[in-house]
């Protein structure tokens, strides 16, 4: 089933989802925090948090461009300047795989563990299961 809803409001169930998908969210949101929060609400203890999205990047040059460019960029609905670290500080995620993917390597590929109320994820063939179900 498809729904149509606001990404920081979901009508979904708490700690339901083993794995949660944003792809080219986090950046495009009026309120990213909002949104993560939410994935971070929906996805099981242990579970999967996993976001394709372009993060500043770690090149001062670059940086400095994506800093030049950001007021063109929020005009049309898209944060250039956005860190990773910005969008997970004050989270339970733990980052446990990231690559940069797509010719020019600007977008990443994050994969992060929920460790809300301090659960461990049990890994089995690089996936995290919950309640080892």
């Amino acid at each position: 089933t498809l729904k149509r809803m606001d990404a920081g409001r979901m009508d979904l169930p708490d700690n339901h989802y083993d794995i949660v998908m944003a792809a080219y969210v986090v950046t495009a949101v009026p309120d990213y925090r909002s949104v993560v929060d939410e994935m971070i609400r929906v996805c099981k203890p242990g579970g999967r948090i996993i976001m394709l999205n372009h993060f500043s990047n770690g090149n001062k040059v670059i940086a400095a461009v994506e800093k030049w460019i950001s007021p063109l960029c929020k005009h049309i609905g898209f944060r250039t300047d956005l860190a990773l670290h910005t969008v997970l500080e004050g989270t339970c995620l733990m980052v446990v795989n990231k690559k940069k993917v797509n010719p020019l390597r600007f977008w990443h590929l994050v994969e992060c563990v929920n460790k809300k109320n301090g659960q461990q994820p049990v890994f089995t063939n690089g996936f995290a299961l919950n309640g080892h179900s």
